[in-house]
């Protein structure tokens, strides 16, 4: 008696079902999905190392503006010629000075900075002068500095960086010197390019 082998022929090829190969396709998709939501999640957790709950951010937007507050309560407090309550008062309400005035004498930009200056006449006491850029359609850009003088006219100056100004053009530019609980102001047109 012969046994009959069967051996299927070399170059005959295997045929392989529509089943088998959606689930293999199936299988790559969902494959590629988890390799990609895994390589997402890194990226995430590089730029932000510390996941914190809703309830823990919270706490810590709490904790900026309180420190926010109190840095504000710090610098009013303790720059020269603001009204001891002038964190809740309007620049309004504070009285115009009848012997003081402001010239802003200086505005350039180069090297990436904007620099503008004024005097101040009729003192030779230290004050606060806050520079105010406003434009309509953005966010103003402001600086607060204690003015310089010995035995003289007071003169303030500041250098902001091109970029805290969200586009160019026309902005006007507001210098408010604040002494011995009044204020003086002055404005100009400027153009940032």
């Amino acid at each position: 008696m012969k046994n009959k082998l069967s051996f299927s022929q070399p170059n005959q090829p295997r045929k392989i079902s529509r089943k088998k190969i959606l689930w293999v396709v199936v299988g790559l998709i969902i494959l590629v999905a988890l390799l990609g939501y895994g390589v997402y999640s890194y990226m995430g957790q590089e730029n932000d190392p510390k996941p914190s709950s809703p309830s823990s951010k919270n706490k810590k937007n709490n904790e900026k503006k309180e420190d926010s507050q109190k840095s504000q309560k710090d610098s009013t407090s303790t720059s020269p010629g603001l009204p001891e309550n002038s964190a809740t008062q309007t620049p309004q309400s504070i009285p115009q000075s009848a012997s003081t005035s402001v010239d802003i004498n200086d505005f350039s930009q180069a090297n990436g900075k904007v620099q503008a200056g004024a005097v101040i006449s009729g003192t030779t006491a230290h004050g606060t002068c806050i520079f105010t850029f406003t434009t309509d359609g953005s966010k103003p850009v402001v600086r607060q500095v204690t003015s310089t003088g010995s035995d003289g006219p007071q003169s303030c100056s500041v250098s902001i960086p091109e970029v805290e100004f969200s586009k160019l053009g026309h902005w006007n530019l507001n210098v408010t010197f604040y002494t011995n609980n009044t204020r003086s102001e002055a404005n100009r047109d400027v153009i940032i390019t």
